[in-house]
């Protein structure tokens, strides 16, 4: 056994010194020397003689180097490979893995590994212009009788994985007609392999279910070809007798997956007739197949044969839309009406699933079965043919409602009602929806079994989100009463009556008179939903984080006074418990849970009570609660490393600050090193976001008080921004950026020539492209964000008076701060016409501001005066043409 392959055995040892040392040696051989490590994963990985376990091991460690995780972003682990792994190790590389794709020994499990790690490797090749023979390499043995299932197996399984990853899509986009007919070849296979008795599949059979995965993949890749009469034929064809493959449910299954994806990429050839089985159309032949897999087959494959008809509906519900918004009255998409042919006979099937509910049905897991899908796929249903699945739906309500039926018979009905609920939306009808509303409200309290009354607190609030205004003030006050009393139910029914309460609260219409009768109900409700939080079963079916959820959603709701006077009661009840909590969580828990997961969830929804509280509480409570609340705040940060609940605690933070103003000034010294950690918690984008967000609300109650933070947070944004990660916190970031008003303009100014802005923006020209951090800051978004930062500089600028100027040494420092910012700027975003009028404006401010010196400083800039006077000429915004003719004006004039 190679040393690679002990250390990766060690590694999984239950002993941490052990693990721990083998996991320091894999580290050393990988900083080492990184190109022989690869070549010793991939020789370990296709040995047939090593231990399989150490193989699978080798494959992932492998993939993952890559793959850009473990905290190494993708582009430098890329970046690696392509500078430190050589030309011929590279090749050695590729021979290997293709050879691993056939391995015997350790079966599917090690072939699918090395299928993974070779599409890593091809990821980063075939991007690179490396590897071109790959996808013949790959499809080849595909068209071979006489090549080994094994290593059709493996090849496929590889092809799949590539198809996969969108990033080489316009790479291999001329190699689909190769790709597809060897993935139709493969999902046709050995038509006649059975099973073998021990359940154990042949290599032919997972060939075809590799395959059949493989097309799912590749769907993005075939577009041309569904425009092909006969091409089309084919794959539809293929796909549908897989479906229809009597012996091996799994590959049903995936071949329904596909069918899915077919029926969203490609919803308008559904209609398209079948050239081999004509006058039979796609969608009549899916018709037939789905309508018996709902019905009679394996539960995973019943599944997504619900699912093909919820994404026919997807579909049409865009497509609807889409028409209802039309401006010019022309509608270029087709809009087939599926849904409304077949709803009349595939409704009746999915009503039908409902009643497959017994005692045995793990309510806990939540699972995605057979009967979750039929419901969200009759809902759907009611959005696109609401007459049509009404029809099919009140009798199968009335007939299972009859007092003599068994327990499910009643669940189904009242499931039917929650799943067409949305039909009621646009109905005038207010009689039949109260005899409606009726039922559910009925059965949740008079009904015997746990799961009736369940799903009747559910089926409420699927009403009441629908049909609220349709109610009248006797209906809302027994629906009120109602759950209040359900709350004292067993976890599941409590939970939904949450769900439901959330529901009405959240329906706040002045028609229905809702927020009236909540402001009067308010404190008997509130205090149910707070015993509710710290039953000793409140850890069951998620019911503590409902209950919170409940009582935030009435508090925002309310009026100032009421919101007031429930804050005043709960903060300090609150504070006591996350105080306990921390301190003493045997006692807080008592009775309930003790895992940790579940002390630190209460502990972030706690932090989100704190949130709401504290902007309804008074700024006299405020000041008398305030250490102690961030106190409490900063320990659940200090104390847990959990991302979720650091985002309540920041977003608590945030609150505290807005409500307290410049009286949270005393706060800012202990608070902000930790909101600088979380900007820094890139790893954790959301963590990120929200710490960005809490640093714009400190920014803003502060104002000028923020100044002694200003260098630092301004430094850790862009030092963000740059971030690959970090796509999804740059608007985010962009608000912050407001928080310079607050500042004040000279605090802005001052902070600049802090910044460590250099290492980004130093890069020669020409240079700058082969630089990191050029390389990603093209991604969506860093763009608004960097314009909008120059906006605030020329904000910044503008608000300096002369006092300010005197004050500082602005020709220096802070101009050439800026003007080096907006020449890297500029080179980037050539066509970007928002982002050259706000650099020809900041110029121009500068010159304005700081007169004939920095005017003729700015003059000589070579790169500057040909922006200007392209957006004189050819800006096509009118604010474009004006600031660049302002700007020339002041500049060259």
């Amino acid at each position: 056994m190679s040393q690679v392959a002990a250390f990766l055995l060690q590694a999984q040892s239950p002993d941490q010194r052990v693990r721990a040392a083998a996991e320091s040696e894999l580290v050393r051989l990988e900083v080492g020397n990184y190109a022989q490590f690869v070549v010793e994963l991939v020789s370990l990985l296709a040995d047939e003689d090593s231990p399989v376990q150490a193989r699978q091991l080798a494959g992932i460690l492998l993939k993952n180097s890559l793959s850009g995780r473990f905290g190494t972003l993708k582009e430098s682990a890329s970046e690696r490979w392509r500078t430190q792994v050589g030309s011929v190790q590279r090749k050695q590389v590729h021979d290997t893995l293709i050879r691993a794709l056939g391995s015997v020994q350790g079966g599917a499990a090690v072939r699918r590994q090395a299928a993974q790690a070779l599409a890593q490797v091809a990821v980063v090749d075939l991007l690179g212009g490396d590897w071109p023979e790959l996808i013949e390499q790959l499809v080849h043995p595909l068209t071979q009788p006489e090549a080994a299932d094994t290593f059709k197996h493996g090849c496929v399984e590889a092809l799949g994985y590539i198809c996969e990853e969108p990033t080489v899509a316009p790479v291999i986009a001329h190699q689909s007609n190769l790709i597809l007919t060897a993935l139709v070849q493969g999902m046709r296979g050995d038509m006649q392999s059975l099973a073998p008795s021990d359940g154990t599949p042949k290599e032919s059979t997972l060939v075809r279910r590799a395959a059949t995965t493989a097309l799912f993949n590749a769907l993005a890749f075939v577009a041309q070809n569904m425009e092909n009469d006969m091409e089309r034929d084919m794959i539809l064809r293929t796909v549908m007798m897989a479906a229809a493959e009597p012996t091996d449910w799994e590959l049903r299954r995936s071949a329904y997956e596909c069918l899915v994806g077919i029926a969203s990429r490609y919803y308008e050839k559904l209609a398209c007739s079948s050239p081999s089985n004509e006058p039979m159309t796609f969608i009549e032949m899916a018709f037939q197949l789905t309508c018996h897999a709902i019905q009679y087959d394996h539960e995973q494959v019943a599944v997504q044969a619900i699912e093909f008809w919820s994404s026919v509906a997807d579909e049409e519900i865009s497509r609807l839309e889409e028409m209802q918004h039309l401006q010019n009255g022309t509608n270029k998409g087709v809009y087939l009406g599926v849904v409304e042919q077949a709803a009349p006979a595939i409704t009746p099937l999915l009503l039908q699933c409902f009643i497959r509910r017994d005692e045995s049905d793990d309510s806990e897991t939540d699972s995605w079965n057979r009967i979750a899908a039929s419901s969200t796929c009759v809902s759907l249903f009611a959005q696109v043919a609401p007459k049509v699945t009404l029809e099919a739906a009140i009798p199968f309500v009335r007939d299972n409602l009859e007092p003599q039926r068994e327990w499910r018979f009643h669940e189904a009905a009242l499931l039917t009602i929650g799943s067409i609920a949305n039909t009621f939306a646009s109905t005038t009808d207010s009689q039949t929806v109260m005899e409606v509303f009726a039922l559910p409200l009925r059965m949740l309290e008079s009904a015997q079994h746990e799961a009736v009354r369940d799903t009747a607190a559910w089926s409420l609030g699927r009403l009441v989100s629908h049909a609220v205004t349709l109610l009248d003030s006797t209906a809302v006050d027994a629906a009120l009463a109602a759950l209040q009393r359900a709350l004292t139910d067993s976890p599941l029914v409590a939970r939904s009556a949450c769900y439901a309460l959330i529901a009405l609260i959240e329906s706040q219409d002045e028609s229905t008179g809702v927020p009236e009768r909540l402001s009067s109900a308010a404190p008997p409700l509130a205090a149910a939903l707070w015993q509710t939080a710290i039953r000793d079963d409140a850890d069951e079916h998620n019911l503590l984080a409902s209950a919170y959820e409940a009582l935030i959603s009435l508090i925002q709701s309310l009026a100032v006074e009421s919101a007031r006077s429930l804050a005043q009661a709960y903060l300090p009840q609150t504070m006591h418990r996350l105080e306990m909590m921390l301190q003493e969580p045997e006692v807080a828990f008592a009775g309930a849970s003790s895992e940790p997961e579940f002390q630190i969830e209460t502990q972030g929804l706690l932090c989100g009570l704190i949130q709401v509280l504290v902007q309804r509480s008074d700024s006299q409570v405020l000041e008398t609660t305030a250490h102690r609340l961030v106190e409490l705040t900063l320990q659940v940060l200090n104390r847990n490393r959990s991302a979720a609940v650091h985002e309540d605690a920041f977003m608590a933070l945030g609150s505290i600050a807005s409500s307290m103003e410049h009286a949270f000034a005393p706060y800012a010294a202990a608070v902000m090193p930790f909101v600088l950690a979380g900007m820094r918690n890139w790893e954790a984008y959301q963590v990120c976001a929200v710490a960005t967000g809490t640093a714009s609300d400190i920014c803003r109650a502060l104002e000028h008080h923020f100044e002694p933070y200003a260098a630092d947070t301004m430094q850790v944004l862009l030092e963000a921004l740059p971030n690959a990660q970090l796509s999804r916190v740059r608007e985010t970031a962009d608000d912050w950026l407001y928080w310079r008003r607050r500042v004040g303009a000279g605090g802005l100014v001052r902070a600049l020539p802090r910044l460590r802005v250099s290492q980004h923006c130093s890069k020669q020209p020409g240079q700058h492209c082969k630089c990191q951090f050029w390389m990603t800051i093209q991604t969506i978004g860093f763009w608004r964000c960097v314009k909008t930062f120059s906006m605030r500089i020329r904000v910044s600028v503008n608000g300096l008076n002369a006092a300010n100027k005197a004050d500082m040494l602005i020709q220096r420092q802070q101009v050439e701060w800026v003007i080096r910012f907006c020449e890297q700027v500029s080179q980037e975003v050539a066509d970007d016409e928002d982002m050259l009028r706000a650099i020809v404006g900041v110029m121009g401010d500068i010159a304005q501001t700081f007169g004939p010196g920095a005017a003729s400083t700015i003059r000589e800039l070579e790169w500057l005066r040909p922006i200007v006077e392209r957006l004189c000429l050819s800006g096509r915004r009118k604010t474009t043409r004006e600031t660049a003719n302002w700007a020339f004006e002041v500049l060259f004039s």
